[in-house]
């Protein structure tokens, strides 16, 4: 124990048995003891350094890994070293093989986390081990690699300078997990966040892994027990709560480990002795506030640990006694923790511990005897905050530090420890008095409370009569120092500076020991007790008190040694002090010491100089022996008497201390000293030698010579290496009388005096007479010469010529030929002037520069004078040291020079030669002048030229094909769009070709707020060339200004904007004037052609409500729509090439025009811009965004304008029917019901009970004009979409930021000069995202949502009115097909406006959608197969014309072909698209042509009328002349066409073959046609001509198709299949439809036969009317030489049939079954020759499929009538009184037939009908008729080859019992069929 400092903390406060107040218990702070611990190893060790780059070896020998095995603090234990420093290898970036494969990975991380720019990361390809933070080694094992050491707390590190310049937290770079050479990951205090990843295990290399105070959080993967060579591992977490690793802890399977520490963490669970068990090489192990919680110390601990810290983590119970076995143990710190028990003896076992830290548990008990005698190497010991008893020392000292160390109140508890002997609690904050208790402390001999900030008394330490040392200074003690502590026998030093004491004891008999006695810095006044007792003293120190004298005289022993009582209020100096024997040192400076009350004894003898060495006389003598002698200070070294008011002559004050031999500072500053000081102080006679040679003599003459006695050198010691310090005084002389005034002192300090003359100088010898320091400073009126023509380099060469005679006598002081540097800025605080000072080499002489500023000062350059007299020259003249400063020098010819200039320079253009002369610069070269200095000619530099004599850089321009780059002096290679054919001179005016535009910009603060080029201002390197979008709008650069010049009407940014009273359509045309007449009719004729064409859409729709599903007039005219929205984007894309593409002709461009009109409103774009600009000038910018953000609302303006104009039409039109007696009906209903017309009757005839209100008469508005909005919608829908689009429209153009940085920006199309997403845009971008939102989805959405509402209902006539033309055409399935047409629209607007600029990608996105949809159509076939599938082949074509438009567009803009070419690819896709629309048209032709041929005679009928009512008949018509009635011409025509129409149609129909119904058989057969078969009558003269034509030249195909028979059978065969199956597709269609729609349950038996007889039935109706017009009889059945007749479906035996027929005939039109029934119903019944014989001729198929429909819609019809009068019945809650139930059955039966059928009515009704009918013919008397059929009583029946109509051919019915059974097998037959 004796050789360690046991440094012993304890908390003994639970052992009181008094209560001890909080206030008075000490806090202990954080302190730093050992920083870091051993662990951590941030000692730092100065071993020797074996390494080239030794920064990076101390900077390693600091970590415990790689603590070196010797260090300056000895040699390492080896069981403490891992990866001893001085076993590893330094490698250079050469020798480090792997490094170089982790060069690229260092790199990106560095530049990506900031540490390095990217010219700086280049080193790690080039030498990546001389990076600061990188370090190669080679280990002991061979591994190379290299340590990656991210220091961020180094000080002066490049880390640590990155880490403070971060004002953010960095990501954790991945590219650290790619490094594969690193052998140490070390990051501490660097702000990395994030996680680590799995790929951490990755690192197999690594062996160091340290992660400290960062904010990487979240668990440690798994993957880490993967770095099987990893040998530490370190995990502090960061300050910031939160921000730490978390989650389990990883298992440590890793048995390499050596050092492992976690500190700050918040882990959750503990190390586990299986994990423990495995670390046997561990030997450090830290866990300190790592969120864990450990009952107990592991007991599988390694017993190679040299260090175990568990630090707060909640241990209990005593220590482990495997603690014991730890030999290797050098720290041991359980601190903050339970810990509980005696302190164990086994603690002794563990001889190496140096460090044990035990403090903050709950130890107790007694300490052991021999506790700690085996730790001979202990440095820190620590138990504080526990508790222990028979304490004999406490020892709290050191904690001194700023918030540091023990704070609080003494203890009062303390004063029970009897047996304390030293308590040491000094450095530290302890506030309070010292307690009463504490008087207890008897035992006590040393208390040291040095350096707290205590207070109060001493009175409690009165009894301590043992103490021995008593150290109280530097605290706040006051009062006196107790008498009692007077009585401390033993008391050795009293040490009190510092504090508030007043008094001494009264009595110091007892102090017979002290040695020392310091109270300095009291309140100590008035006299002291005398201090002769203190017999022992040997230190007085009570300087800085107010203490007047002292009692005995101030008395002192011989054995004090020093003396300090400076800074008192002493008057005299006690006469005691004459005599000092051993004092070495006194001061007595700063008391009250004046003239009057200096001692006499110091006024000693006077001095003699060197001329008068001896005394040769008594008389002489005995003056001298009369004087007082000197005082006795035989070992004075150092005497201070400044600062009090002496006021004696300099040289008499000085002769008291000549004699002292040991004096080496005497200090008299500031004591009033005057006079002269001159050699009579150099030389002394001794009293005593004096005394004896007069002894001598006792009868000598006194005045006579009688010998002589030699006199001494003054001041032995301060000559020769003493201090002499006289500053502050009056002297005003110094003259030693040609003696060196070395010999007075070695160091004189003169300063602040008088001295006027200072005559010394070399002795004759030429000995040197300067001491060597002496300072005259601050003497303002001493003069001294100074040498200042001494040729010497340098003050150091003086020393050399010491010896010579140029320097002896006289040239003592020479001036320093090395003038100081001046700032420029201090130049003008000097006045233009500089001073040098004397050179110190020989002897120190400071002198200010007023001993001789003339030779000491002189004027800068640029100023003349002399020494501080300094003017500045003038512009034009010069002055420097080189020509002297004495005046100012005019500039040689062709130079000039600035105010103040120290030289001249050549004026710009001109460069000094070696002559010193100016001349012009060369071509390639430019005149530059710099701040500082003459004009120099500079190469202008590669690829530069320059003319002659050119001024400044500017003036250098690159030759052509190169640009100047306007930043740097460099030539870059023209980019495109920059005319680079000459070279570019001017920066400002930069040629740019035609299509191209040069970024600009608008800054206050470049060019004064003017529009200028980025290269023109310089904020850009090179011209920012942008492609114009309108490449005609852009015509190069203008040559006034160096903007790019616009087209007419262009503007703004890439010209994209139109100059004021200019507009344009799209951005893609020429700005136009804007022709306001112009405007407003344009814009009034489109709406009215809009409205127009919207009212046209409505007729058709409403129309194809109207009429039946044969009618495809409106779906061509939608599929029209829809085609021209697909080609209307290509013809845009190939209109906007056109105007950039020369490969375009004029005609094949204006052609385009034709095309891109997308079946949406017509618009006038530029008429609205120039409309927006002219009524509101505050919106000119936005003007061209408001004409297209107005689409917003113009279809609800539509929606409200529109219905109300068409309301006022039809009510106009109603009233002008009225007025004119003109009536025009409606397109007639299909069936109009007997019930129905009943029902009407009544409503007129019954009272209105139900008053309609505005909701209802709302509805009802809307449900009549369903149609009209659904067509403002459908007519809106592409255009509305096509300006919403246009509002989000942007294109990306690169953009100068505030920070002139080149960034990217879109700008909306429509107005460059905006920016998207900034305001105004982004009001517009919104307002085009709502406009989508509401008219492009919504109404598709809404309107398939109302189709799957009424789904069930879309067949009824309300319906089909309302919706019919959303639905028409399609199938049932599909009836909400056009919403997939809308999409289809805005996904091809949407491309075309979103890729925007980019052609390919247009077309390709096109191209998508293009197959996409022709593909689904092809699966779906959504259209019904009305006119033998016509809708899905036109859709089809239009798609695949489509598809084929896009790519030959593809391959236009994709490949390079020729001209020709691209024209002829372009005109090929015209075409296509004009067959497509002539298709089209056709077909809207032909089937208007047969519309108007089907009423041909009602509108005869109707021109009859119509001329009746006007007065004019058949035969005035005919007799007016044509010149008169211009329509007569019209009409003839229009009647031939309709002729030739009608013949032509009959010719097409029949090329399909007919079907019939045989009456005889009842089999309903089909007829193939020959093709030089005329149907309708026999062919004339020509056309049997050209039949025979056909004929013959068909023989080619008839043997092709007798080849083609022969391997795939015959054709005619495959054919008549096809078509048989073409007639049972649409029976089973037919039938299937209608029992969907009728809803009907249980199918009657004969239903398929209702179906085709009623088809027959109408059929006959209308061919009727044809064949009495045409006058054409029917064939009854097919000729012979050209038909053959197949069986489809049997009918009726032939009998039954026959009956029927007859009976028919004879049953009277008005009977019971057939009264209320139209013609063509009565003709059901075959009632007439006419339906028999039309039933025998049979109908074609487009008949057949027509009718069809026909009756399907018909009985659907019915039904709606039916079932809706049943509702209006049951809603009228009135009776009708008008018209009785009997008067409606009398109405209804004339023959008596309502009582059995009141309950019929809907398709039943007419059903009922045709089994009334059957049954009364079944019941009739066979007729005597027989039915002949051209020679032949049943028709012919064909055996197919076709499997498929074998199934749907119906057994025979032969009689009428047999009837039942025939239709069960006919429904059978036809259910196999569906």
């Amino acid at each position: 124990m004796h050789r360690i400092f046991l440094f012993l903390n304890l908390w003994l406060t639970p052992l009181f048995i008094q209560a001890v107040p909080s206030s008075h218990i000490i806090q202990r702070f954080p302190r730093r003891v050992l920083p870091g611990r051993a662990l951590q190893g941030n000692e730092s060790y100065d071993g020797s350094c074996t390494w080239t780059d030794c920064a990076k070896w101390y900077l390693l020998s600091a970590s415990v890994v790689f603590r070196p095995t010797v260090t300056p603090l000895g040699v390492s234990s080896p069981q403490s070293l891992i990866l001893p420093l001085d076993e590893l290898d330094e490698l250079s970036s050469s020798e480090c093989g792997p490094c170089d494969a982790d060069a690229e990975a260092l790199s990106r991380m560095t530049v990506k986390i900031g540490l390095m720019n990217e010219t700086e990361a280049t080193i790690f390809g080039t030498d990546l081990c001389s990076v600061s933070f990188i370090v190669c080694i080679r280990l002991p094992d061979g591994a190379e690699g290299y340590l990656f050491l991210l220091w961020g707390n180094h000080e002066g590190g490049q880390v640590t300078e990155w880490v403070v310049s971060l004002r953010k937290r960095v990501p954790f770079p991945a590219d650290v997990y790619e490094l594969r050479a690193v052998l140490g990951l070390w990051i501490t205090s660097v702000p990395f966040e994030g996680h680590l990843t799995g790929q951490i295990g990755d690192l197999a290399s690594l062996r160091l892994l340290y992660l400290r105070r960062t904010y990487l959080e979240g668990s440690i993967p798994s993957s880490i027990s993967r770095l099987t060579s990893l040998k530490a591992l370190d995990l502090a977490g960061s300050s910031q709560k939160g921000k730490s690793f978390s989650g389990p802890l990883p298992d440590p399977r890793l048995e390499s480990l050596e050092l492992v520490s976690i500190t700050d963490t918040e882990f959750s669970g503990s190390f586990t002795d299986d994990q423990i068990v495995r670390l046997q090489q561990l030997k450090y192990l830290t866990l300190e506030r790592p969120g864990l919680l450990l009952e107990t110390i592991p007991t599988t601990l390694s017993y190679n640990l040299t260090s175990l810290v568990l630090k707060n983590v909640g241990l209990s119970g005593p220590m482990p006694a495997c603690l014991g076995g730890m030999t290797n143990l050098e720290t041991l710190d359980l601190q903050n923790n339970g810990i509980h028990g005696s302190i164990p003896e086994f603690l002794n076992n563990l001889t190496h511990l140096k460090h044990l830290r035990l403090q903050n548990n709950r130890l107790n008990g007694s300490l052991p005897e021999d506790f700690g005698s085996t730790w001979l190497q202990l440095e820190e010991l620590e138990l504080h905050r526990n508790e222990a008893v028979n304490v004999c020392r406490i020892d709290l000292h050191g904690q001194g530090e700023v918030d540091r160390g023990f704070s609080g109140g003494l203890p009062p508890g303390w004063g029970s420890l009897t047996k304390l002997e030293h308590l040491n609690l000094k450095d530290n904050n302890l506030t309070g008095t010292i307690p009463g208790q504490w008087a207890s402390l008897v035992e006590l001999q040393g208390l040291n409370l040095e350096r707290n900030h205590l207070s109060g008394t001493l009175d409690a330490l009165g009894s301590l009569r043992k103490l021995m040392t008593l150290h109280l200074s530097h605290n706040m003690f006051e009062g006196p120092v107790p008498d009692g502590l007077g009585g401390c026998k033993g008391l050795e030093e009293l040490i009190a500076d510092h504090n508030h004491l007043t008094a001494l004891p009264a009595s110091l008999e007892n102090w017979t020991n002290l040695e020392k006695l310091s109270l300095s810095s009291n309140e100590l006044g008035g006299t002291l007790p005398s201090l002769e007792p203190l017999a022992s003293l040997r230190r007085l120190d009570l300087s800085y008190n107010r203490i007047e004298g002292f009692r005995g005289n101030g008395s002192v022993l011989d054995t004090l040694e020093y003396i300090n009582l400076h800074s008192n209020n002493l008057h005299f100096v006690p006469s005691s002090f004459n005599r000092l024997l051993r004092v070495k040192e006194l001061y007595l400076g700063n008391n009250s010491f004046d003239f009057y009350t200096w001692p006499e004894w110091f006024e000693t003898a006077r001095g003699y100089c060197s001329d008068n060495p001896h005394i040769t006389t008594l008389f002489v003598a005995n003056e001298l022996l009369a004087v007082l002698p000197p005082p006795d200070w035989p070992q004075m070294r150092k005497i201070d008497l400044s600062h009090n008011p002496l006021g004696v002559e300099v040289t008499d004050f000085l002769q008291a201390f000549r004699a002292m031999p040991s004096l080496t500072h005497l200090n008299c500053t500031g004591c009033q000293l005057t006079g002269a000081l001159t050699c009579d102080l150099l030389h002394h006679f001794d009293m005593k030698e004096v005394r004896e040679w007069v002894a001598s003599r006792p009868n000598a003459d006194w005045n006579g010579s009688v010998g002589f006695v030699s006199s001494t050198e003054s001041f032995e010691a301060l000559s020769s290496t003493g201090i002499l310090t006289l500053a502050s005084n009056n002297i005003t002389v110094v003259d030693t009388s040609g003696e060196p005034l070395s010999k007075l002192a070695r160091a004189i300090d003169l300063r602040d005096n008088m001295i006027e003359r200072f005559a010394v100088t070399d002795d004759e010898a030429g000995d040197w007479a300067w001491p060597a320091h002496l300072d005259l400073r601050d003497n303002p009126h001493l003069r001294l010469f100074v040498n200042t023509t001494m040729q010497i380099r340098g003050c150091s060469e003086l020393v050399m010529l010491r010896g010579q005679r140029d320097i002896s006598k006289g040239h003592a002081l020479v001036r320093d030929p090395n003038w100081p540097d001046i700032m420029p800025e201090e130049v003008e605080q000097m006045g233009g002037s500089q001073c040098s000072r004397v050179c110190r080499t020989i002897a120190d002489v400071q002198v200010d520069e007023s001993v001789n500023r003339s030779a000491l000062c002189r004027c800068v350059p640029g100023y003349a004078g002399e020494g501080r007299n300094c003017t500045m020259c003038p512009p034009g003249t010069y002055s420097n040291h080189r020509v002297n400063t004495t005046q100012c020098h005019p500039c040689p010819v062709g130079s000039t020079s600035d105010m103040g200039a120290g030289s001249c320079y050549c004026i710009e253009g001109y460069s000094m030669n070696n002559f010193e002369q100016c001349q012009p610069c060369q071509s390639g070269n430019y005149g530059s002048l710099p701040e500082e200095g003459a004009a120099v000619c500079l190469a202008c530099g590669l690829n530069f030229l320059s003319e002659e004599g050119s001024i400044g850089q500017e003036q250098c321009y690159c030759r052509k094909g190169y640009i100047r780059d306007s930043q740097r002096p460099i030539c870059e290679e023209c980019i495109e769009g920059i005319k680079c054919d000459e070279p570019i001179v001017n920066s400002s005016v930069v040629p740019m070709e035609r299509e191209y535009y040069q970024l600009t910009v608008t800054r206050d603060n470049v060019s004064n707020g003017m529009e200028t080029t980025t290269y023109a201002a310089t904020l850009t390197n090179l011209p920012v060339v942008i492609h114009c979008p309108f490449k005609k709008a852009c015509l190069g650069t203008d040559e006034e200004t160096g903007l790019t010049k616009c087209a007419d009407g262009h503007q703004g940014f890439v010209c994209g904007v139109c100059k004021d009273g200019y507009a344009r359509q799209g951005p893609q045309q020429f700005c136009l004037p804007c022709e306001l007449g112009l405007n407003i009719l344009a814009a009034i004729g489109l709406i009215v052609v809009s409205f127009a064409a919207i009212f046209g859409l409505t007729y058709f729709a409403e129309r194809a409500g109207a009429k039946s599903r044969d009618d495809v007039i409106s779906v061509l005219l939608k599929l029209g729509l829809n085609h021209l929205t697909s080609i209307s984007v290509l013809a845009s894309l190939v209109l906007t090439m056109s105007y950039d593409d020369d490969r375009f002709s004029v005609v094949l461009s204006t052609s385009s025009r034709w095309f891109t009109w997308d079946g949406g409103l017509p618009f006038a774009y530029a008429s609205w811009d120039c409309i927006i600009r002219l009524v509101r000038s505050d919106m000119k910018r936005t003007a061209v965004l408001w004409r297209h953000a107005v689409w917003i609302a113009i279809p609800l303006v539509c929606l409200i304008i529109i219905p109300i104009i068409g309301a006022l039409v039809t009510w106009c039109s109603g009233w002008l029917r009225r007025c004119c007696r003109y009536g025009f009906t409606r397109p007639p209903n299909l069936y109009v019901s007997p019930q129905r017309q009943a029902e009407g009757q009544l409503q007129s005839e019954a009272p209105r009970v139900l008053r309609r209100g505005w909701g209802v008469w709302m509805k009802s508005f809307l449900d009549e004009r369903a149609a009209l909005l659904i067509i403002i919608l459908t007519f809106t829908h592409p255009t509305v979409t096509r300006n919403m689009l246009m509002l989000l429209r942007c294109r990306p153009y690169v953009y100068l930021d505030d920070a002139n940085q080149l960034t990217m920006r879109s700008r909306p199309d429509v107005n460059p000069d905006l920016l998207c997403g900034e305001w105004p845009h982004e009001f517009f971008r919104l307002l085009g995202i709502a406009g989508l939102i509401l008219w492009s989805f919504s109404p598709v959405i809404i309107g398939v949502v109302l189709l799957s509402c009424i789904h069930d209902q879309l067949r009824s006539p309300k319906m089909r009115m309302r919706f019919g033309f959303l639905y028409q055409g399609y199938k049932r399935a599909y009836a909400y097909w056009d919403a997939v047409f809308a999409l289809r629209r805005v996904m091809v607007l949407l491309v075309s406006h979103m890729a925007v600029g980019e052609p390919g990608l247009q077309l390709v996105g096109w191209s998508i959608i293009a197959i996409f949809c022709l593909t689904m159509h092809l699966l779906v076939l959504p259209f019904d197969h009305r006119h033998m599938d016509m809708l899905n082949r036109i859709e089809s074509q239009g798609l695949v014309v489509w598809l084929t438009s896009i790519m030959l567009l593809s391959v236009i803009v994709e490949s390079h072909a020729p001209d020709w070419a691209s024209a002829l690819l372009l005109l090929l896709a015209m075409l296509l698209n004009l067959y497509h629309y002539f298709c089209l048209l056709s077909l809207i032709c032909y089937h208007g042509l047969s519309q108007v041929a089907e009423k041909k005679d009602e509108l005869s009928t109707r021109l009859t009328t119509i001329g009746t009512k006007f007065g004019v008949t058949a035969a005035s018509w005919l007799s007016m002349p044509q010149s008169t009635v211009l329509t007569m011409p019209a009409v003839t025509w229009l009647s031939s066409l309709l002729a030739w129409h009608a013949q032509r149609d009959e010719r097409r129909r029949m090329m399909f073959g007919k079907v019939w119904l045989d009456w005889d058989t009842g089999r309903l057969m089909w007829v193939e046609e020959r093709r030089d078969t005329v149907p309708s009558s026999s062919p004339s003269s020509n056309e049997f001509h050209s039949n025979s034509k056909r004929r013959h030249g068909g023989r080619c195909c008839r043997i092709v198709g007798f080849v083609r028979s022969l391997w795939l059978g015959s054709s005619s065969e495959r054919r008549l299949v096809r078509k048989g199956v073409l007639v049972s597709q649409m029976l089973s269609a037919a039938m299937e439809e209608a029992i969907e729609l009728l809803k009907i349950k249980d199918v009657p038996p004969d239903f398929l036969d209702f179906l085709w007889s009623y088809c027959f039935v109408l059929h006959s109706s209308s061919a009727e009317k044809k064949l009495k017009k045409e006058s054409i009889a029917p064939r009854h059945r097919p000729p012979e030489d050209g038909s053959r007749e197949f069986s489809v479906v049997e009918s009726l035996p032939s009998q039954v049939l026959s009956q029927m027929t007859e009976q028919a005939r004879r049953v009277d039109m008005h009977s019971f079954w057939s009264r209320g029934l139209t013609a063509s119903e009565e003709s059901f019944i075959a009632c007439g020759s006419v339906a028999a014989d039309w039933a025998r001729s049979g109908m074609t198929l487009h008949d057949l499929q027509s009718k069809l429909l026909l009756v399907v819609d018909e009985l659907v019809t019915r039904q709606h009538d039916y079932e809706e009068s049943i509702r209006r019945r049951a809603r009228t809650k009135q009776h009708i009184r008008s018209l009785s139930v009997a008067n409606l059955m009398t109405y209804h039966s004339s023959s008596g037939s309502l009582e059995a059928h009141d309950h019929v009515g809907g398709w039943r009704e007419l059903y009922w009908t045709y089994q009334r009918a059957k049954q009364k013919m079944r019941h009739a008397e066979p007729p005597n008729l027989q039915i002949q059929m051209n020679g032949r009583e049943d028709g012919a029946v064909v055996e197919r080859p076709d499997a498929h109509l074998e199934r749907i051919v119906t057994a025979d019915v032969s009689n009428v019992s047999d009837e039942d059974e025939g239709v069960d097998a006919r429904v059978q037959s036809f259910s196999v069929h569906s």
